[in-house]
């Protein structure tokens, strides 16, 4: 079975997408549909954030295998069976920024205090700017404090069109388009960037943005399962 972490509650279409925890390495989120669920009657608990663990199977469609979940169940040891729940001792805060090399802060509700947040104390190994988060602190040998055990609880828009309108998914997405395009440096010569698809990430933000300005330029398939596509 395979893990990992709701993006959003069923849609009035009934279906969802999971993102797979890293250690499976497979490198998007995996669509599923109500009729995937173990028990179609927890289908309610299956909100953002919610741990759950599952099978793949691969649907062919336009040419291509797009993986989809099946016999889908809500992780039995997560709080409420599966619900995003915060305890009262527990902080709440929102993402503030998230970096594609897996670490980022979040602003804690009260008092605004920013804290270091790193890929692995996070369900799906990324967080997205505008979650909403409940977490834990715990101070290292180095006596600097950081976020632990996130759980994600809610998502507000920020105000971004590219943010608002398009959930990217774990950012190992650019390793993938970039496999599928002709060799290119995707990073800055002189200056590096940790990330090193930094422009193509930049590239892909910048052309969605200028397209989401102009009208009837940008289409959204049904289903929500496919990037939005240029018009001809």
């Amino acid at each position: 079975m395979l893990t990992g972490s709701v993006l959003n509650k069923f849609s009035e279409r009934g279906f969802t997408f999971i993102a797979v925890d890293p250690e499976h390495a497979i490198d998007e989120n995996v669509f599923l549909h109500v009729n995937g669920l173990l028990d179609r009657d927890q289908a309610s608990l299956f909100v953002k954030g919610s741990r759950v663990e599952f099978e793949i199977v691969f649907v062919s469609r336009d040419g291509r295998d797009w993986p989809q979940a099946r016999n889908a169940r809500l992780v039995a040891d997560v709080a409420g069976v599966g619900t995003p729940a915060s305890s009262s001792s527990e902080r709440q805060g929102c993402v503030k920024f998230w970096h594609p090399m897996g670490y980022g802060f979040i602003c804690d509700d009260s008092g605004g205090r920013e804290y270091y947040v790193k890929s692995g104390s996070v369900p799906g190994g990324y967080l997205r700017q505008g979650d909403s988060v409940g977490f834990d602190l715990e101070t290292g040998h180095d006596s600097k404090t950081q976020a632990v055990n996130v759980r994600i609880l809610h998502w507000y828009p920020v105000g971004d069109p590219y943010a608002d309108l398009i959930d990217m998914g774990h950012p190992r997405w650019a390793n993938t388009l970039a496999s599928l395009a002709e060799d290119e440096d995707w990073n800055y010569r002189i200056h590096p960037a940790k990330d090193p698809f930094v422009i193509l990430r930049s590239y892909l933000k910048h052309t969605f943005l200028r397209l989401n300005e102009l009208p009837d330029y940008l289409v959204y398939s049904e289903d929500e399962g496919l990037l939005p596509s240029i018009r001809d």
